[in-house]
């Protein structure tokens, strides 16, 4: 009986390092690699006062909102986004002028380039990759300008 024990209870720690062994394997290669499902990835440079809350950049869709968290009201004029690096126009990026309350939403419509034929460069193609940043520049409620960047690297499917 004893034997029997022993034996099930090395079967157990030795398959049990190995999924162990395999989980650190995967959890490494999805760190190293990170986006293993294509696309692309945007994050915020100060997600403690504009976290990002959700964007789509595909082929038919456009869109990258964020949150005001700063606490207060802001202000952004229709000139408020600048795009830099690969893939994002220079001007022309579409965001709603006014003032935003806190916890409130910012949705902004990216213009991407090289544009596609009959596109207007109002869409990101298919294909398209992205390497750069989007700057919005803001009014906080105590009346300082203030800017954050959202970084998107990818590839448009």
């Amino acid at each position: 009986m004893k034997a029997k024990a022993q034996a099930g209870l090395e079967y157990l720690i030795t398959y049990s390092w190995a999924l162990v062994v395999v989980a650190t394997v995967v959890g490494l290669l999805i760190f190293a690699f990170g986006n293993l499902s294509g696309g692309v990835t945007c994050n915020s440079s100060d997600p403690s006062k504009m976290p990002l809350k959700g964007y789509v950049l595909d082929s038919e869709n456009q869109k990258i909102k964020l949150q005001n968290a700063t606490g207060g009201n802001i202000t952004l004029e229709s000139q408020a986004v600048k795009g830099s690096g690969t893939g994002f126009k220079e001007t022309g990026h579409v965001v709603v002028p006014g003032t935003i309350p806190s916890g409130g939403t910012i949705e902004i419509t990216p213009i991407c380039e090289p544009t596609q034929p009959g596109t207007r460069g109002r869409t990101c193609h298919s294909g398209l990759t992205l390497a750069g940043a989007l700057t919005l520049t803001y009014t906080d409620a105590t009346g300082f300008e203030r800017e954050v960047a959202i970084t998107c690297n990818g590839k448009i499917p």
